[in-house]
């Protein structure tokens, strides 16, 4: 059924009813019919009611490969660790590298300066291989571990930091940019929907947001003229993929609106204001009018 002009459509999604093909971070809802029909004067606003997420993602998962490094002793590869996939934070990092080094290094947290110290228990010459583990290991390259302790530099669990849902098929009016799209570090037109810190939120917390105080934030007007399918992209800061993200539930508010009825109306609001004005200047005046009369009477 089509319906035009001055309606607000809210549209509840779950990204668990996905085509077999696609996954949570990356997949298309489609409307049967062309449910929203947009005529010529009428303007388009979308705005982000509410999204619900888990926030499962571990920091030391498969898709970065940031669980494994090499510890080598006389240039010869000894041990290959390969931690468990999780979410760590720098107490239980050190618990599993402790684990994990057994009877080659032991591991120590500073707390005052957030780095590791590591002490290698064998005389030979001592070196870790972080790979790609190196801001968790606070190690930038292969690095020598002495009997006496080598200090690593500052430690980061954080794999990364934003998560940041991107809608492709709106056409924003509003000049919206952003960097994050390529490394090329120029603007591109931004098609952000909705932004949020995943480092606010404990690991198997929900990730809540609802527009309860009717907020422009995530208000956006569009361009578009028609609605056949919605495309959603998860995303971190760096325009990843958030492979491991959950299933998630959106709720948008589609509202369509007559410009020419809507400018019209705010003409007319101008104009009341500029008369009431006007009314409040012309009292006052034959206030003082009859202040002045009355005392020249006087």
């Amino acid at each position: 059924m089509s319906q035009t002009g001055n309606k607000v459509f809210n549209l509840y999604i779950n990204s668990a009813n996905r085509s077999d093909t696609e996954r949570p971070y990356d997949f298309t809802v489609f409307f049967d019919n062309e449910e929203i029909v947009i005529n010529p004067n009428d303007g388009v606003n979308v705005n982000v009611a509410s999204f619900s997420l888990l926030n499962s993602m571990y920091n030391v998962n498969k898709h970065t490969g940031n669980n494994v490094f090499y510890v080598y002793v006389n240039g010869i590869k000894v041990r290959t660790v390969v931690l468990p996939f999780g979410n760590y934070d720098v107490y239980t990092f050190m618990e599993q590298l402790n684990i994990s080094l057994a009877d080659l290094i032991t591991v120590s947290y500073n707390t005052a300066t957030n780095t590791y110290t590591y002490t290698s228990l064998v005389e030979d010459a001592c070196k870790i291989h972080p790979l790609e583990c190196n801001k968790l290991l606070g190690l930038k390259e292969a690095t020598a571990i002495s009997t006496a302790g080598t200090l690593s530099g500052y430690v980061n669990m954080v794999n990364y930091q934003q998560i940041i849902l991107r809608c492709p098929s709106l056409v924003f009016e509003s000049c919206s940019l952003d960097n994050i799209q390529d490394k090329k570090n120029f603007f591109s037109i931004s098609d952000f929907l909705y932004w949020v810190n995943k480092q606010d939120v404990e690991p198997f917390k929900m990730v809540n947001y609802k527009n309860d105080d009717c907020g422009t934030v995530y208000s956006y007007n569009v361009s578009n003229r028609k609605f056949n399918t919605l495309n959603f992209k998860l995303v971190n800061e760096f325009n990843e993929f958030i492979y491991d993200a959950p299933d998630f539930l959106l709720q948008l508010q589609i509202t369509v609106f007559d410009k020419d009825n809507a400018y019209f109306k705010e003409a007319s609001l101008q104009v009341l204001k500029l008369l009431n004005d006007i009314y409040f200047i012309l009292l006052n005046f034959i206030s003082l009018f009859g202040f002045f009369k009355k005392r020249r009477l006087n």
